[in-house]
C-alpha cells in the first residue's frame, strides 16, 4: 500500500504500538487516537519535550548498539524513534 515504506519496519513500529497500548492502556497513544482525543492531558510524557526526549534516547541507545529494552532489537529501537516521531504528529494536530 505503501510503496516508498518498508513493511519491516511499518511492522516494527506497530509491534512498538502495541507494547505502548499492553503497557499503558486507556492512557495510552492508541486508546486516545481510537476516540479522537488528541489532547495531551496531565500526562508529563506525552509533551513536546517528553516525546523528543524520548525519541533521542532511543537513538542514543540505538547508536549505542543497546537493543531495545523490551523487544531486544536494533530495529525496534528505531521503530521507537519513528513511533515517538508519530505521536508527535498526532498530538500537534497535523494529523487534519
Amino acid at each position: 500500500m505503501y510503496e516508498f515504506l518498508s513493511p519491516q519496519f511499518l511492522e516494527a513500529m506497530n509491534d512498538i504500538g502495541r507494547y505502548g497500548f499492553e503497557k499503558y492502556g486507556a492512557d495510552s497513544f492508541q486508546a486516545r487516537r481510537a476516540v479522537g482525543d488528541n489532547s495531551r492531558g496531565e500526562m508529563a510524557r506525552t509533551t513536546t519535550k517528553a516525546i523528543a526526549a524520548h525519541a533521542r534516547e532511543h537513538f542514543a541507545q540505538y547508536q549505542s548498539h543497546i537493543p531495545h529494552d523490551h523487544f531486544g532489537t536494533d530495529k525496534h529501537q528505531l521503530a521507537a524513534v519513528a513511533f515517538n516521531a508519530m505521536m508527535e504528529f498526532y498530538f500537534a494536530g497535523l494529523e487534519v
